[in-house]
């Protein structure tokens, strides 16, 4: 999972989250952050200067996640650096916070920031396409008690396999179970709809690989990518039968992949829309 913190500051909560570094990249433009980054990120992470948010200097679809906190964003430029299914997390002052207090202190100061609230956001967001990125893939956001506290993404494999290319829980919520709840709502959906395997990947030094064989995944295989730019540990493939089909051909006992998806706009998981297409062989 690609990672992007844009307007880093000096680099600090960036590494809080501990990310694995080869993943992880990071942008800032006021020149004193740019050299404190640059002596306190010395640990594989893509650090590149940038002050404008228009123009942020890496390829198109480079990245899973993108994270903002207190900085300037450009909703076209982030729907060009995330990949199909990306989040923008990003933390922000709204211009209506605190209004109560400014007009009972400054009566009549017009807000700073007047289009910084959220129905004018989302709309932009939309303007920009992000709600084609979002449809345009699969995906399923599981909520505790009204707040967000996990994501689960995935794409189809061979183009009928479905892939889980993204599992997040947010740190407070983990150790707690919404994993497993994810992966598990996951595969008996993809099983419902005719699917015989699920597939993952993790990257050799992660435990995640761990969880994932409770859950029944096994190992199968992997590559390692050498190209510069690129560089990672290696990328380990997982894969987990939904159900067994039993051929009438000796004693062979034959696991089969479904090769069909459902098409048309389906349910909204926690205001994630996907689509699937419809294929029988």
């Amino acid at each position: 999972m690609k990672l992007l913190d844009f307007d880093t500051g000096g680099g600090e909560f960036l590494l809080s989250l501990e990310h694995p570094y080869a993943n992880t990249s990071a942008t800032e433009g006021y020149p004193p952050n740019v050299q404190l980054c640059q002596e306190r990120l010395l640990l594989g992470i893509d650090l590149r200067e940038c002050a404008d948010a228009s123009r942020i200097p890496f390829e198109d679809e480079s990245f899973d996640i993108i994270i903002n906190r207190h900085g300037d964003f450009h909703p076209a430029e982030l729907n060009r650096l995330l990949r199909p299914g990306g989040l923008f997390i990003t933390q922000q002052v709204g211009s209506n916070n605190d209004r109560e207090l400014v007009e009972t202190v400054l009566p009549g100061t017009f807000p700073p920031f007047p289009h910084d609230n959220f129905p004018e956001q989302k709309q932009a967001f939309e303007n920009a396409g992000f709600d084609e990125k979002v449809r345009s893939r699969q995906g399923y956001v599981c909520i505790e008690d009204g707040k967000t506290v996990g994501v689960l993404r995935y794409n189809l494999f061979w183009d009928n396999a479905p892939f889980c290319t993204l599992l997040f829980i947010d740190s407070e919520y983990r150790g707690r179970g919404f994993g497993r709840q994810l992966m598990t709502h996951w595969e008996e959906e993809m099983k419902a709809s005719g699917c015989g395997m699920v597939m993952t990947s993790t990257q050799v030094d992660e435990d995640a690989q761990h969880f994932y064989r409770k859950l029944g995944y096994r190992d199968a295989g992997g590559f390692v990518v050498g190209i510069p730019g690129y560089e990672q540990p290696m990328e380990m493939i997982m894969i987990k039968a939904l159900w067994i089909l039993q051929c009438n051909v000796g004693l062979l006992q034959q696991r089969v992949a479904c090769n069909s998806f459902r098409s048309g706009l389906q349910w909204n998981h926690g205001g994630v829309l996907h689509e699937h297409k419809k294929r029988h062989l």
